[in-house]
């Protein structure tokens, strides 16, 4: 596209986008609203699940604990803990990659183990054992990848879906600009926007 630069001003009920000499307004949807936590945060990988819980509205008795102190909370019953996160699963390409390096140190155990590095043998226990756990994880009893069932796909698919819809509305505007953010918006459980050649700024 010949624009070296896109302008995107946020209102309250519309979206005013500026290409070069050319200007759009659109109605401000979730999809732009999802779109423009990713363009603001160029190259960071989001989960679509947090994306949809930070524009929703929070009942005000969870707002207001998040303002009180911990020794308040605390006088409640009520305790912090850090949130394990999922196991992050993968594809093919990565399962690969994992296998390689696990090949590789167990290669890298047995000449320890004949040098006697113990110190350096600790590390590389840990990072094997690591590896070993994750691929336990993802793959069933024939080494094929497992079937998540993903018990919040339908509030994922509606995070993919709002954007979708808002960059097929942005490329029947402007089809070069369609076209730019096609390849580099990525979609569907981790979104990110990476950037490229155009500089898109949200004002």
């Amino acid at each position: 596209m010949k624009a070296a630069s896109v302008t995107i001003h946020e209102r309250e009920r519309k979206i005013e986008l500026q290409v070069g000499d050319a200007s759009y307004q659109m109605k401000k949807s979730k999809g732009w609203i999802y779109l423009l936590d990713l363009l603001r945060h160029p190259g960071q990988q989001r989960y679509a699940l947090s994306l949809l819980a930070a524009h929703q509205s929070i009942p005000e008795q969870y707002r207001l604990l998040g303002e009180i102190s911990e020794s308040q909370r605390n006088s409640l019953d009520l305790y912090s803990c850090y949130y394990a996160p999922e196991i992050k699963m993968a594809d093919q390409r990565t399962v690969t990659e994992v296998k390689a390096r696990l090949l590789r140190l167990i290669e890298m155990e047995s000449s320890l183990r004949i040098q006697n590095n113990l110190a350096a043998l600790d590390d590389l226990l840990q990072e094997k054992e690591e590896l070993e756990h994750y691929l336990k994880e993802i793959m069933n009893k024939s080494g094929q990848l497992r079937n998540f069932r993903e018990h919040n796909r339908r509030e994922i698919y509606s995070v993919y879906k709002a954007i979708r819809r808002c960059l097929d509305s942005i490329a029947r505007l402007d089809p070069a600009l369609g076209r730019y953010l096609e390849g580099r918006v990525k979609i569907w459980r981790y979104l990110s926007y990476e950037p490229g050649e155009i500089q898109i700024k949200v004002a």
